[in-house]
């Protein structure tokens, strides 16, 4: 069974397959996540249904600082996987 599964039974999608990334989900939190530990970037994905959310946005990219998590940065928010895709690209260049 998959991390997120686990942690969250009543979520609504499957967590996008993003290379490099793992499931990082954890039930203290609002919504599944993924994380890739090489560039310290996270991806909380939101429930698919609107409803459902914390956030208004269905993806919320950030970089994190390991040792201070008061120092992550907001990377991007949107709706759409694909620019979520391309905004970690630009971020692990």
């Amino acid at each position: 069974m998959s991390h997120y599964i686990k942690e969250f039974p009543d979520y609504d999608a499957p967590l996008p397959t993003l290379e490099g990334f793992v499931d990082d989900s954890w039930h203290n939190d609002t919504c599944p996540s993924l994380f890739n530990a090489t560039y310290n970037l996270k991806l909380w994905c939101e429930y698919a249904n609107p409803e459902f959310r914390q956030s208004d946005k269905r993806f919320i990219l950030y970089s994190q600082d390991i040792e201070e998590s008061l120092n992550d940065v907001l990377i991007l928010e949107s709706d759409s996987l694909d620019d979520i895709k391309k905004a970690i690209e630009e971020a692990t260049l």
